[in-house]
Formats: structure tokens, C-alpha cells, sequence
């Protein structure tokens, strides 16, 4: 079986708003990322997919293809216009995997540390013996259509399904992402049922939440984020450059950085995990949590 792949999805405008990010420093961090991942997943086959300013060149000659353009229009709040989760870059990226021969791939975010070696291993052996089609993890929604985006593992199939056209919604790439999901695997656009009271105006609510909820679990498996290690260097980025730079990436390649201490969702109160991976803070509870994910 085929499955060492993973799609790293990114772009890199002069300045990201979303942490506050000049693009020197974004680049440095999109290479760490990928370099400690090649160092702990070897033989993963790595696509890099994405617009804007061009990598470094260390970082293009890291990966095994990349797939590179112009950068779109962005929105004030950083977001890239008419790409809800930068599917379409993901999509290319899936797709040049799918004519490689790969029957799984990974899809993440190089903006991203998953500190957990041997990943792409973990998330085949889980899927395997839970016997799913794919990997969730945060923030992946029992009320709504949402579906995390910024990690996930599974059948190459399903990843064209879900990282594919058209969009379902333009406003939200978890809602998106969570609508392809849907569809990919009922044949046919979600239903929605009423607003709930408080969400905003381009969520989407499915007409039948035990039918979704159903969905999820009889085709993905979940872990939180916690087990995989995964820092979000956007959000983190003037905590983790505070320590200095040089000194994060010696930590990093020689396996001594807290990943931990700058877990995804941790630091802005979304997610808390105490010393052993319980959740002691889940700021939205309609997001699942592996606890959840059992007993919901």
C-alpha cells in the first residue's frame, strides 16, 4: 500500500496579519517545518502547494514537487479570496499525489509543527485497525458542518472528495471542507436546517445532526491534537521568535523544543490539555475532543 504522502498547503503574502507575520520569517518558518518533518517521516514522498512570494530554496529542494503561484487576492483578516481553507491548493496538491500512485496522503499546513515522529506511520496504523477512511483531529464540529482542516489523514479518494470543486460554502473553510465531507460521502449537497442562535451568518447547520454525527464516525477516526504535537506558528509566532530563532531551530532538529508548550489552540484559550493530554479547557464545546468523540 502506498501511503507516504503528505501535502504541505501554504502561501506567503509580504506580511500575514494572521500573527503578524513578515515574509522573511515566514519563509524560515515553512522550512523548519518541512525540513523536521523529512527528518522524522523518511521516504515520505512531499508536495509543497501553494502562492505568493517563493519559498526559500532550501525548502523547494526539501520536497519531491511543488506547485507554486502568484498570490491570490487576500482579504483584510488575511484570508485568500474565492479559496475557503486554500482548497484549491490543497486540490492541486492531492491531485499530482493521486497521479503519483498514492493511496493515502497527508494534508497539513507548514505553517504548522507536528512534532510527533514517524506521523504519517501513526495516522495509517489508526485508520487501519479502526478501519476508516480517514483521520480527524480539531476542529471538527458535532452541530455544525465543520470539519478540521489543518490536519488530516486518509484515502486518497476521500481527500479528492473533500479538496475538490466546487465550493460549498465561500465565506468559511471549516464549513467548506466540513460540506465536501458530506458530500463526498452521501453523493449529494447537505441539508441545512434552521440557524442556530449566536453562530455566525455563514455557518452551517445540518437538518439532521444525528445523521452528521453518524457520518463522522462511521468514516473517520479523531485524536486531538495533543497526541500529534502540533504547534501552530502562526498564533505562536512572537512567543516561539522570543526565544530566538536559531535557538528554536537547533531545539527543534535536535528533538529538545517543547512542542507542548506551544500546542495548537493552547495559548489563545480555544483548547487546554493538562501534563498527560486531558482537556481541561474547551472553549467551544460543539468542537469534538477524543472524550467527546466517544461518548457524543
Amino acid at each position: 500500500m502506498n501511503f507516504k504522502c503528505v501535502v504541505f498547503q501554504t502561501h506567503i503574502p509580504q506580511y500575514d496579519v494572521q500573527g503578524g507575520i513578515p515574509s522573511a520569517d515566514r519563509k524560515e518558518i515553512i522550512n523548519l517545518s518541512i525540513k523536521y518533518f523529512k527528518q522524522n517521516n523518511p521516504q515520505t514522498y512531499i508536495i509543497l502547494s501553494g502562492h505568493g512570494e517563493s519559498p526559500l530554496q532550501e525548502t523547494t529542494d526539501l520536497c519531491d514537487y511543488t506547485f507554486w503561484e502568484d498570490l491570490w487576492d487576500l482579504k483584510d483578516n488575511g484570508y485568500v479570496i474565492d479559496n475557503p481553507a486554500q482548497y484549491y491548493h490543497v486540490m492541486k496538491g492531492v491531485e499530482h499525489a493521486t497521479k503519483q500512485g498514492f493511496d493515502y496522503c497527508l494534508v497539513t499546513r507548514p505553517w504548522c509543527l507536528i512534532g510527533l515522529p514517524n506521523i504519517i506511520e501513526y495516522c495509517y496504523d489508526i485508520i487501519t485497525k479502526e478501519d476508516k477512511s480517514i483521520l480527524l483531529t480539531q476542529s471538527t464540529s458535532m452541530d455544525t458542518y465543520e470539519v478540521g482542516d489543518l490536519f488530516m489523514y486518509g484515502k486518497i479518494d476521500v481527500m479528492n472528495g473533500i479538496w475538490s470543486e466546487p465550493v460549498l460554502n465561500n465565506e468559511a473553510g471549516l464549513v467548506n471542507t466540513g460540506m465536501k465531507f458530506y458530500q463526498h460521502f452521501m453523493k449529494k449537497e447537505p441539508p441545512l436546517g434552521p440557524a442556530i442562535a449566536g453562530e455566525d451568518d455563514y455557518m452551517r447547520t445540518p437538518l439532521d445532526r444525528s445523521e452528521w454525527i453518524n457520518l463522522l464516525k462511521n468514516n473517520a477516526s479523531f485524536r486531538d491534537v495533543y497526541k500529534f504535537k502540533f504547534v501552530d506558528m502562526r498564533f505562536e509566532y512572537k512567543n516561539i521568535f522570543s526565544l530566538g530563532w536559531e535557538n528554536v531551530v537547533d531545539d527543534v532538529l535536535n528533538g529538545t523544543f517543547d512542542f507542548y508548550e506551544f500546542l495548537w489552540g493552547s495559548k489563545n484559550g480555544w483548547i487546554e490539555f493538562d501534563s498527560i493530554g486531558n482537556v481541561v479547557t474547551n472553549k467551544f464545546p460543539k468542537y469534538y475532543t477524543e472524550r467527546s468523540w466517544l461518548v457524543e
